[in-house]
């Protein structure tokens, strides 16, 4: 994250110090619950992401894939950022984690990033594992709009 500071005053520190550390704990709930992915679908326009349901056994995003496992591996490397972006295309997506909980993403297509939606942060995929995001998504289906 590209923090300037501009001032050299105690006020400005202490703000800059409560940001950085605010975001630093929405980055550890994101990218920890995102370790411990077990399955990911796809919300359709229409449909209540709060219904979705783990896909069914030999899905590629199910429990033990390929692709869950790249997702976990990919989840240590991401950054938040707070950069203005312009939206191409997105997929809506639910990821379930191996303790319950449930994750709400907004998946660019283009960008390698997303927007975690129950926090409303913004992070970026670090350039090493741009390839291997790229790849997760590729095999979905395209977005709407």
């Amino acid at each position: 994250m590209g923090l300037r500071l501009r001032s050299a005053s105690t006020g400005v520190a202490v703000a800059a110090w409560l940001l950085l550390v605010g975001c630093r704990g929405t980055a550890d709930r994101t990218t920890g619950a995102l370790a411990q992915a077990e399955w990911i679908v796809e919300v359709r326009e229409g449909s209540d992401p709060a219904t979705a349901r783990a896909p069914a056994a030999g899905d590629p995003y199910g429990p033990g894939s390929l692709e869950i496992e790249t997702l976990r591996s990919i989840a240590a490397g991401l950054a938040p950022d707070e950069e203005v972006v312009l939206w191409k295309g997105h997929w809506n997506a639910v990821v379930g984690t191996t303790s319950g909980e449930r994750l709400r993403l907004r998946i660019s297509v283009y960008g390698g990033f997303f927007v975690d939606e129950g926090s409303g942060k913004r992070f970026v995929v670090a350039p090493r594992d741009r390839p291997a995001w790229d790849q997760l998504w590729s095999g979905r289906r395209p977005p709407r709009g």
